[in-house]
């Protein structure tokens, strides 16, 4: 039974994902995941750093509307194809970077047109059984993180031992990955909709417009959700900026060993996550509380000081992190019908940046007067949303 679970994760455009999934998250392992790094060793600080991620993921959030349109007007494959062919182009620039506000500006303009993701999100929510969507969203997610796992300390090591020489190789390595995975994508995706006029001009306006009376046809539970991962977004922010800067520049870690610590997370995510996904009965509302609670928990194991706290924190977060918003994502998808779903897609994704964007920002500006807020500002955002979501939910 469960190797035919497997197939319908592996064949068709689901193969295809995973396969393209993991050379960009190889890409990741090697050069973007140290992009905080990056920032501080070209002379930026780490308000400069939460700034580059917030105002990255206000410009995704800010063109993710018109993704999800043209997704469901003019098909999944076209725009995949257009986006991935853009951001692999825009990792070669990474390579020249005489001050930290490039990297800004090269960060930003690659995730103002990674609005492709509905799209993603939505040709694999139809190329799933109904049933095994959630599982499939977390199956999928996580299989391809398993290069990370080596390459996150290789990544890390290549950085400490030759600087910024290694950021430039790093970088130039992950462009080209990331065109095999473009020139993949164009010759093996498939579309699964039917589309209506390709030639009709289409303005954000439209997308923005079309956005919100989707939004207005969802069910309260729905809304629940969405509502969930933006909190839940904006108190996860830290892990992918702040957090490594404060691992290094204030625990005293290499980035080897940051490295270390996120291939651990990686490990146990992709455990816990094959477990999840091969059940046969999956009780999602259960596992968001339950993922939400120990988030809460480790954010206060964070602000014990020593090392050894600090260490459980960052593993442990990521871990809860990465389950619940991919879940959340699954069983958002699932709810809506096929056409709208590149729509509901990009509203959960915009939801999630702008809940970064926010994160990011706020914990920037004040972690400078104290720098437990880096643990303390989630941890009130989390219990908050625990609030708020247990009326919807039944575990």
């Amino acid at each position: 039974m469960k190797r035919n679970l497997i197939r319908h994760y592996i064949r068709g455009n689901a193969g295809v994902l995973l396969i393209t999934w993991l050379l960009f998250n190889t890409t990741y392992a090697l050069s973007f995941a140290y992009i905080p790094t990056y920032i501080k060793m070209t002379g930026g600080n780490t308000y400069d750093v939460g700034l580059t991620y917030a105002l990255g993921t206000l410009a995704l959030a800010l063109t993710l509307p018109l993704g999800g349109y043209l997704t469901d007007r003019l098909g999944r494959r076209f725009v995949i194809n257009l986006c991935t062919w853009i951001i692999a182009i825009l990792t070669f620039p990474f390579i020249y970077a005489p001050a930290w506000y490039y990297i800004t500006i090269y960060y930003v303009l690659n995730m103002f047109f990674s609005f492709h993701q509905p799209a993603l999100m939505a040709i694999l929510a139809d190329s799933l059984p109904r049933d095994r969507v959630v599982s499939g969203f977390l199956f999928t997610s996580i299989l391809p993180t398993l290069p990370m796992v080596v390459l996150m300390p290789v990544g890390g090591l290549i950085i400490s031992t030759y600087g910024l020489t290694g950021f430039k190789l790093a970088f130039l390595i992950s462009g080209i990955l990331a065109v095999v995975a473009a020139v993949i994508r164009t010759i093996y995706i498939r579309e699964t909709m039917t589309t209506g006029n390709a030639a009709t001009v289409i303005t954000l306006t439209e997308a923005y417009r079309s956005l919100i009376i989707t939004m207005r046809g969802i069910s309260g539970r729905v809304r629940s959700l969405l509502l969930s991962a933006l909190l839940i977004s904006m108190a996860a922010s830290p892990m992918t900026s702040i957090a490594q800067v404060y691992g290094i520049y204030v625990m005293n870690l290499s980035p080897t060993q940051w490295g270390e610590l996120m291939s651990l997370a990686l490990i146990i995510t992709i455990a816990l996550t094959s477990y999840l996904s091969l059940r046969p009965r999956l009780n999602e509302d259960r596992l968001i509380m339950l993922l939400i609670t120990s988030s809460i928990a480790v954010n206060a194991i964070a602000l014990i000081p020593g090392p050894t706290p600090f260490i459980i924190y960052a593993v442990a977060y990521q871990v809860t992190n990465t389950i619940v918003l991919t879940a959340l994502q699954g069983m958002i998808t699932k709810s809506v019908p096929m056409e709208v779903r590149g729509r509901m897609s990009s509203a959960y994704i915009m939801l999630q940046l702008l809940g970064q964007s926010l994160g990011n920002y706020l914990i920037a500006s004040l972690y400078g007067f104290n720098k437990t807020v880096l643990f303390i500002i989630p941890l009130t955002i989390l219990m908050v949303n625990l609030i708020v979501i247990r009326e919807r939910f039944n575990p």
